[in-house]
């Protein structure tokens, strides 16, 4: 049981110092300046939250959601 403690304990530490590292690229601790992206459109931008379905991972591309999505907003005139 001591020895299930220890290790417990160990790859808690290894768990937690993994974390710590990454998270800089997301807390904005790099040292490259961040960039704005450049508007080209006035046009709204449709944002889908999903998984792999939404991706269209697997699928051709034209069977893929933001694919027909695209193409039902097209023929609708959304241009």
């Amino acid at each position: 049981m001591k020895y299930l403690l220890i290790l417990a304990i160990i790859f808690s530490a290894f768990v937690f110092s993994a974390c710590e590292a990454s998270t800089a690229q997301f807390t904005g601790d790099s040292k490259k300046p961040l960039k704005t992206p450049q508007i080209t459109t006035n046009r709204p931008k449709i944002i889908a939250f999903g998984d792999s379905l939404t991706a269209g991972f697997g699928l051709l591309e034209k069977e893929s959601y933001p694919y027909l999505l695209q193409q039902k907003l097209d023929a609708d005139g959304f241009q």
